[in-house]
């Protein structure tokens, strides 16, 4: 009882209406502008759920591609970073923030969006993140910077590699391909992790985003 009790609570929170509320309204929207087809790195049918905390980290061509990471993921509550310059405006910067939208300077390194990403990550939910840094039009995946192996090592989740495939129409389903996750801490040898566990593993994802968009 108590176990269901906690799903529902889950399910059913007060702090978690105006997300909710924007997902009710954004993604039957997104799931028809998008149609996302979902596939393994094998390029077979992606099957399974995601299931508690997760970063999703994907390749960047597009300024709409956090949409696309959502409605291949309609069923979770996802969180994502958005440029400072974005949410400029005591309005926007509401709607956006409570949209699950975390304010970013991409600038400097921001440790107040780092921690926020770090808390929702505890509080079970899912991140979305481009460790591209930037938008690559040709779609590759070229350099991983260390922001979500970090983020992840703190809040102890898994990285799902992803890549999203450019469609050849506007009216063609988005095919997203999702690899096996990366776990930091299986990494980690010491207490801490180190410059080299850094380098290893981002390389790493690197390599799984790219083995995805083998397909």
């Amino acid at each position: 009882m108590q176990t269901a009790n906690n799903k529902k609570a889950k399910l059913f929170q007060l702090k978690m209406l105006p997300l909710d509320m924007s997902r009710l309204i954004l993604y039957p929207m997104l799931l028809f502008a998008f149609r996302c087809r979902k596939f393994d790195k094998n390029g077979e049918k992606y099957r399974k759920k995601l299931k508690g905390n997760a970063i999703i980290a994907s390749n960047h061509f597009s300024q709409v591609d956090a949409m696309k990471i959502t409605s291949a993921f309609w069923y979770r509550r996802m969180y994502y970073f958005i440029a400072e310059i974005v949410m400029k405006g005591r309005i926007r910067n509401f709607l956006l923030s409570k949209a699950g939208g975390i304010k970013i300077d991409r600038n400097l390194f921001d440790i107040e969006a780092i921690n926020k990403a770090v808390d929702v990550l505890k509080n079970g939910h899912v991140l979305s993140i481009f460790p591209q840094g930037g938008v690559k039009k040709d779609g590759e995946v070229e350099e991983v910077k260390s922001g979500a192996v970090l983020i992840a090592q703190r809040a102890d989740a898994p990285i799902y590699p992803v890549f999203i495939k450019k469609r050849k129409h506007w009216y063609n389903c988005v095919k997203v391909y999702i690899g096996d996750p990366i776990y930091p801490s299986q990494y980690v040898k010491g207490k801490f992790m180190t410059a080299v566990d850094l380098e290893n593993i981002s390389q790493d994802l690197m390599k799984a985003i790219n083995e995805c968009a083998n397909n």
